[in-house]
C-alpha cells in the first residue's frame, strides 16, 4: 500500500490477541493511545491523519492529533459501527 507513495505510512496494532496470536505476532499490540499517536506522528501536524476503528479509538486518536497541531478539517475517519452484514441472509 505504501510503496507507490513515498510519503505515506501505515501503523496497525492487534488489539485482541489469543494466546496463540501473542506467540506468533511481533508488531505493536493495544489501541493507539495518546502517547503512541505522539511517538509516531511528532512533527508531522501538516499531514492528513486517516482513523478508522471504533468510534471510541477514533475519538482518543483525534483529540491526540489534534493536540499536536493537527487541524480537524485533516483528520479523516471511517467507522466501525459494530453491525456484521447480513448478505441477505
Amino acid at each position: 500500500m505504501a510503496a507507490p507513495r513515498a510519503n505515506f505510512e501505515f501503523h496497525f496494532s492487534l488489539t485482541r490477541a489469543t494466546d496463540a496470536d501473542r506467540t506468533r505476532w511481533r508488531g505493536r499490540t493495544g489501541r493507539f493511545d495518546a502517547a503512541t499517536i505522539q511517538q509516531i506522528c511528532q512533527g508531522m501536524s501538516d499531514r492528513v491523519a486517516y482513523l478508522c476503528g471504533p468510534i471510541s479509538m477514533m475519538e482518543e486518536s483525534g483529540k491526540a492529533l489534534l493536540s499536536l497541531g493537527v487541524a480537524a478539517k485533516d483528520i479523516r475517519t471511517e467507522a466501525f459501527v459494530g453491525v456484521s452484514p447480513t448478505f441477505g441472509g
